[in-house]
This record gives C-alpha cells, structure tokens and sequence, in this order.
C-alpha cells in the first residue's frame, strides 16, 4: 500500500506529469521544453525497480530464490511494423 501511495503522490509531481505526458504525446511534451530521454530513462529506471521490487517479495514469500525462477515467463509488447513483415 506504501508503494501505490509514494506512486499516486510521485506521479501528482512536475516530474511525474512529464513522465505521463511523455507517454501520451512525446512530441508534445518535447515542444515544451522537456528533456524526452531524461524522462524516459526515469521511467524504465522506476519500471526495473518495481519489478526487482516485486521479485524480491515472491522471494521472500517463498522462503527460496533461485537463478532459474521466472525463465520461461517472458511477455513482450512488441509488435513488428509492418514494413518489417516478410
């Protein structure tokens, strides 16, 4: 519960709004001024750490961590445009 309020107070900041925006119009936010690959790199540093976040508290309900847990368990949301299809 911590984690979503720190989230919800963070994203209500002049950083977090940029790092929504960036996420909805890039170009917007770029012809304000913002620095896009600032925000960006913030977002995938914030992205990791809940995600190591989360992997230490499986862990840890789990009472045991392992190299191999997770393999297999891949998602991806890339698609390949459609110039790249053969």
């Amino acid at each position: 519960m911590a984690t979503i309020a720190i989230l919800y107070w963070f994203f209500g900041t002049e950083i977090g709004s940029a790092m929504r925006a960036t996420g909805n119009n890039e170009d917007m936010i770029r012809a304000l001024g913002v620095n896009t690959k600032v925000t960006k790199l913030l977002a995938l540093m914030l992205s990791n750490g809940l995600v190591g976040l989360s992997g230490a508290l499986i862990c840890q309900y789990q009472k045991y961590g392992d190299v191999n847990m997770g393999t297999g368990a891949s998602s991806s949301a890339w698609r390949p445009s459609s110039s790249a299809r053969c």
